[in-house]
């Protein structure tokens, strides 16, 4: 049997540091009072999560990762992350996004820490249910100031689905596409000549649907409660929520704070 590798590069490629930008809330979306999320990374103190990592290929299941993420803040943005069932310890800076960062140039990584960083940088301007932002990366200034450039920028759009005095729960979807550009045409030409590369470019500047999930954070605690996501590696034409969790070709994360 030819062996399963685990990839996790689509969801590398959404996360990180993203620009907000609000769009309209739902008209009918009640008004309730919440504090934005953010973490809390002065603090010293230590937080313990459960993480599930599960990876499909032809409809079957071929790998699970099943284990725990320790955070142990130092203060002042300082971070160890320790999962439980690796030596490596990650010597991490943290912000209140929730965006990692090594301490050190060269020093190990793992892309599930990544997860941690779901609030857009510039916060959310409204946490009323309904809510809804869009964030682009690279955005669309950087896009265009870059037309020479091969370029694949995510979409991602936030939901907010609930919101009390302690918490709030977020929807999160995750497009790609290659940006179509003067460098996209010429490298699309390259590769598949001037017919084949006129429909791959048109493909493939689309937007494509990858990843979906939820994600819950403690306004009280200030930090991540939990979250869930799906995602595809090479996405298709037209795919929503159901076609990538119906993915034969899909990997499906989840990680939780324990009590």
């Amino acid at each position: 049997m030819k062996p399963y590798v685990f990839k996790v590069s689509a969801i590398v490629l959404l996360l990180g540091a993203l620009w907000a930008c609000q769009k309209d809330s739902d008209p009918a979306a009640p008004a309730v009072a919440v504090t934005a999320p953010k973490w809390d990374v002065q603090q010293p103190r230590t937080l313990l999560y459960d993480v599930e990592l599960k990876g499909y290929t032809k409809g079957a299941l071929a790998m699970t990762r099943t284990t725990t993420l320790e955070l142990n803040f130092k203060g002042g943005g300082a971070v160890i992350a320790r999962f439980g069932d690796a030596a490596t310890d990650y010597r991490l800076t943290m912000d209140s996004t929730g965006v990692v960062a090594p301490q050190q140039p060269g020093q190990p990584y793992s892309p599930i820490l990544d997860l941690l960083a779901q609030i857009p940088p510039a916060g959310l301007a409204k946490a009323e249910v309904g809510s809804r932002w869009e964030v682009l990366t690279p955005s669309e200034k950087s896009v265009q100031a870059n037309a020479d450039a091969c370029i694949i920028q995510s979409r991602r759009t936030f939901k907010v689905l609930f919101a009390d005095a302690t918490s709030i729960k977020m929807e999160h979807d995750g497009d790609l596409r290659v940006v179509d550009n003067k460098a996209a045409a010429t490298n699309f030409e390259t590769m598949f000549g001037t017919a084949g590369g006129a429909l791959a470019r048109q493909a493939w500047t689309q937007w494509r649907h990858f990843l979906t999930g939820e994600t819950t954070f403690s306004t009280t605690g200030n930090c991540l409660k939990s979250a869930t996501y799906t995602a595809v590696i090479l996405p298709g034409i037209n795919m929503d929520d159901t076609d990538l969790k119906a993915s034969p070709e899909r990997e499906e994360l989840s990680i939780r704070l324990r009590p």
